[in-house]
Formats: C-alpha cells, structure tokens, sequence
C-alpha cells in the first residue's frame, strides 16, 4: 500500500471507525469519484492555491458557502474537531481545503471573515463562476444557483478526499446530535465526560457534575418537539440523532424538573443545547438576557 493510500484510509478511519469518538462526525456511505484535476483558485489570503502544488499525500475536500447558516458551519468545526485529533505526523500530510459554491457571494474577505469566526486557517477557495464550474465538474459537485439563494442544499453535503495520486472518494455527511454537543461544547468551554460503545456515546459527567454508581440519577438527553413545543425524553442515543432534524438538545440529570428547560428562542442559533443540573440549575451558552 502506498503512502499516500495509507494516509487516505487513516483519515476515513478518523472519520468514520465506529470505536473513535470523531467517527460521529460523519456517518452515510462511500460513493465512487474520478480523477480529480488539476485547478488553480484564490484564497482567503487573496492568493492563488494550486492544486497540484501542495505537497501534501492526501486533500480532504469541502464544498460550503458562508451564508449557508447550518450544515456548513457543522461542516468546517467537524473537520476542525478531526484535524485537531491528528497526530503531528499525521497532519504534516494532509492538507484540508473549502472551495465556495458561492463565488458571486464568497470574496476572499468574506471567506477571511468566516475562516477568523470558527478558528480554521485551511485554504478557503474561490474565483470565477467558469472556472469552479469545471472544478465542480471534477468532483462531480452539482451547483444550483436557486438552491444557493433558498439556503438548501442540492443533495446530501459532502467531503472528499484525494490521495497522492489523485484519485478520489465521496463520503456522504449526516451531522449527528454527537455532532452538534461537540461543537457547542467547545464554543461554550463544557467539559463532556463520556464513554464510546456498542450504542454510541454515554455521558457520566457534565463539567465536573458525575452521574452517581448507584443510578440514583443520570445524565439523560431531550429533544425539544417543534409541534407540541415541549421538551422529551429522548429514545435513542445522541449518535442515533440527525442534528439537521433536531437542532436543539438538553443535557438533563434525570432527579431534576424538566419544567426548568427553556424554550428555544427566536434569537437563538439555529442549533443549541442546555444543561439543567441536578440542583435544577440551568446553563444555556447562547441564552438572551
């Protein structure tokens, strides 16, 4: 197996192993790419990025744009989240890179402006309408303008990743809640101490708040129903969610009042969590006041 085959299957390991806790990052199936080729795009710094010039074994490659407000952002923190678990070796290699499929939009000032908001400096790309269209064409990404405009993707997100000798693969993108509870927790310096198993992750403590041995109360997650607009008590583990369908969650010990979970709010994110802790305490990162 060559070098750059190897690193190609590390990070789709990274990805998508089921015993590593950034395989809930992505979940779907592999779809089969050709050939990628070689394409030269302007930056974020406003300087121009060659493909075939980095010296990298293997491309992680994301299709986003900024004014997409949900699936996008999941897409850059989660593939911050698996380039921060890299081992220094391992990062010498590969070379991630978010190309805009909304070039009339993405300038590189405001490509600057989103890689600064969720602390990436990976190369964002963008340039003429004419030219990405062949880079679309390459990786066999289809562009809608309608759709850009509406905010909705065309299909299933996406990343791709290249190997040294350009050949590619697609792996489809689903955001789980797992997803969403880790970028939200770093943005609200939370601490998760969770286990990865059979059925996903199990949380036993909560910045320093652990569920007792005894089962006397546990950490048990809530989903918030738009139609009855009411908090419940989730079926399934937090791997098992689709955060694009369930955008907001609640850490709740199970000996609290779950009368004392907030309703999202109008002026929230599109996504949120909150913890209502055993004393029926309450934190909510993004709460109004």
């Amino acid at each position: 197996m060559d070098k750059g085959r190897f690193v190609t299957v590390l990070i789709a390991g990274l990805l998508l192993i089921a015993s590593t806790p950034l395989s809930s990052a992505y979940k779907g199936h592999q779809l089969s790419r050709a050939e990628v080729l070689d394409f030269t795009l302007t930056d974020q710094n406003n300087e121009n990025f060659t493909f075939s010039q980095s010296l990298s074994e293997v491309h992680v490659v994301a299709f986003i744009f900024t004014r997409c407000i949900d699936v996008c952002p999941v897409i850059t923190q989660s593939l911050k989240l698996v380039q921060e678990g890299l081992s220094e070796s391992d990062a010498e290699e590969v070379q991630f890179i978010s190309i805009s499929v909304d070039p009339g939009y993405d300038t590189p000032e405001r490509l600057t402006e989103f890689t600064a908001l969720h602390g990436v400096e990976w190369p964002h790309l963008t340039g003429e309408s004419d030219l990405l269209a062949d880079v679309y064409n390459s990786f066999g990404v289809i562009v809608q303008e309608e759709v850009i405009q509406a905010h909705i993707a065309n299909s299933e997100p996406t990343v791709t990743f290249v190997d040294a000798s350009g050949n590619s693969s697609e792996m489809m993108f689903e955001p789980t809640g797992w997803t969403l509870n880790e970028i939200i927790a770093e943005e609200a310096n939370w601490t998760f101490n969770a286990t990865y198993g059979q059925y996903g992750h199990f949380v036993q403590s909560i910045n320093g708040i652990e569920s007792p041995a005894d089962w006397s109360w546990y950490w048990a997650l809530h989903t918030f129903n738009s139609s009855s607009m009411a908090w419940e008590e989730s079926m399934v583990g937090i791997d098992d969610i689709d955060a694009l369908e369930n955008e907001h969650l609640a850490w709740a010990a199970s000996n609290a009042n779950t009368s004392g979970l907030a309703l999202p709010q109008l002026n929230e994110p599109n996504a949120s969590i909150q913890i209502l802790y055993p004393d029926n305490t309450t934190e909510r990162p993004f709460a109004s006041d």
